[in-house]
């Protein structure tokens, strides 16, 4: 099992899984019309459901997030508030959001540069980006409990197969590498894969 640049452990018994969510029907229409009209443009697409999985505090209310190339954000935002009228935020703030959290249903942000990418499905979330942007970006942890992060964490990484490389460097673009570090570290009880490879070699 992959969990770092050319780092490679034994996935014991196979239980570390590629990250595969199921999505909604509302997610798929959306999925589609975002392929549709702009089938070559760099964005990906997630739903808050897929946290369900991982959250003790189920999450009633599904909100979409489409995270796009910022050179067409705005027209992204354009043309699904055209399709979804009064159901779409572009980039809101705390204030905007708590405001208009009831009525909306898609939030369309900007992408950041050097986010880890899907291969087989480009627009689809990797597992990586999802746990950066759980605990880094300010509208998404505004969505959930963030009480409910350690535990989210440590399911995650019990279940998935997740790159640690892709994921720390993910979130030193965010800067925020070290604080992601220090949290898991103190407030987990996950053991960092290619730690436990570099110390093995020292052994």
């Amino acid at each position: 099992m992959r969990v770092g640049s050319n780092q490679y452990v034994w996935n014991d018994d196979a239980k570390r899984q590629p990250y595969e969510p199921v999505h909604s029907d509302a997610y798929c229409h959306l999925a589609e019309l975002l392929h549709q009209r702009y089938p070559l443009a760099d964005y990906v697409h997630w739903e808050m459901w897929q946290l369900n999985e991982f959250l003790n505090h189920q999450l009633g209310k599904n909100l979409q997030i489409v995270d796009v190339e910022p050179m067409i954000a705005e027209s992204v935002f354009t043309f699904l508030s055209e399709k979804f009228p009064g159901k779409v935020l572009y980039r809101p703030d705390r204030k905007v959001l708590q405001l208009y959290l009831g009525t909306t249903e898609i939030i369309v942000k900007n992408l950041i540069t050097l986010a880890p990418h899907n291969r087989k499905q480009p627009h689809v979330i990797r597992i990586e980006k999802l746990i950066v942007d759980l605990f880094t970006d300010k509208v998404v942890r505004q969505l959930y409990s963030p009480a409910d992060l350690p535990e989210a964490l440590e399911q995650m990484f019990q279940v998935y197969a997740i790159d640690e490389t892709t994921m720390f460097r993910y979130a030193s673009r965010r800067n925020a590498k070290t604080r992601l570090h220090d949290f898991i570290g103190r407030e987990t009880e996950i053991h960092l894969l290619t730690e436990r490879k570099h110390d093995d070699r020292k052994g």
